[in-house]
């Protein structure tokens, strides 16, 4: 019914519907079931080009999403560093996350990834608005930390996705 690939038994798509042709190859016309490649494999062929948009945007939106919110945290409270300010933890922190939950919503696929991104965005923008790398490591560290409640936000938002599309 199938041989191995990658150590995956591999089943086509014809032989999961029963189709009468499937035996000898008649009437499967497409070459991931020429090559006899499993199904989770040809969905990956299938959507790759439209999850890596969907990450890139992902991501712009992320790294640019950060930058804006230290920068105008910074501006509006009047710091020199944003985390200084109130504004900070009262309008931009909890903005980030909500950003994050968002994009884990709309991208579930590895969500962690945008409550992270946002948050190192931000120490990038740290560095360069003050001249100073010195203390760059420590800031991503720290960066780091502050990152883990807009994780957990965009993990939690990302398997709320997961769960509605798994509704029938």
């Amino acid at each position: 019914m199938g041989r191995r690939f990658l150590g995956i038994q591999t089943v086509s798509d014809c032989h999961l519907r029963g189709n009468p042709f499937s035996q000898d190859g008649l009437g499967c016309d497409t070459w991931p079931h020429a090559l006899e490649l499993p199904i989770r494999t040809r969905r990956i062929f299938r959507s790759t080009a439209v999850q890596n948009q969907t990450s890139t945007l992902a991501y712009v939106i992320s790294v640019i999403g950060g930058v804006t919110l230290w920068l105008a945290a910074t501006a509006l409270g009047g710091r020199r560093e944003a985390w200084d300010a109130a504004i900070y933890w009262t309008l931009a922190y909890p903005i980030s996350m909500l950003i994050a939950g968002g994009l884990g919503y709309l991208v579930p696929d590895r969500p962690w990834r945008w409550g992270l991104t946002i948050m190192l965005a931000q120490a990038l923008a740290l560095a360069y608005v003050n001249n100073d790398f010195g203390l760059l490591p420590l800031g991503m560290m720290l960066f780091s930390v502050l990152a883990l409640p807009p994780i957990g936000f965009a993990v939690l938002a990302g398997k709320l996705r997961q769960k509605i599309n798994a509704i029938p």
